[in-house]
């Protein structure tokens, strides 16, 4: 496995505006600074009143902690959903429970990160759901 000093940019989709919603200030900035690592804009919240005027705003994929106060990940799911149909979510936890992952799978999540994770997993997981914007696919040779 490459060591993540080694991890690359994602190629194609620098700059890709990702939310990150967690109750924890750590997680946010080292969700954040990884995405940065990434080539990518993090947009932070640490609710979900405030994910959802982010999703407003415009971003290319949320990443939700499921257990949070007052609205958790599932809920925030749910109302994105409303809003934002298509919009790829990959959900984090560190303890899913079945009945979670089932409910998120019917609200059309598109994956689950366990925490803790690495850079690695998080770009794999990103690369495999976010697809390369048209501009800079067309630049390759």
């Amino acid at each position: 496995m490459a060591s993540e000093e080694r991890i690359r940019p994602l190629e194609g989709r620098l700059g890709a505006r990702i939310l990150v919603v967690d109750n924890r200030p750590d997680m946010l900035e080292l969700v954040g600074d990884y995405l940065s690592i990434l080539g990518l804009t993090a947009v932070t919240a640490a609710n979900g009143l405030d994910a959802l005027a982010r999703v407003r705003e415009g971003v290319e994929l949320a990443l939700i902690d499921i257990r949070m106060p007052e609205m958790d990940g599932i809920a925030l799911l749910r109302a994105i959903r409303q809003h934002a149909r298509n919009l790829p979510v990959l959900l984090m936890t560190g303890h899913p429970l079945p009945e979670e992952y089932a409910e998120a799978e019917r609200l059309w999540v598109s994956g689950l990160l366990r925490k803790p994770f690495g850079l690695g997993e998080l770009r794999s997981a990103i690369a495999a759901i976010l697809p390369p914007k048209a501009d800079e696919e067309d630049r390759k040779p």
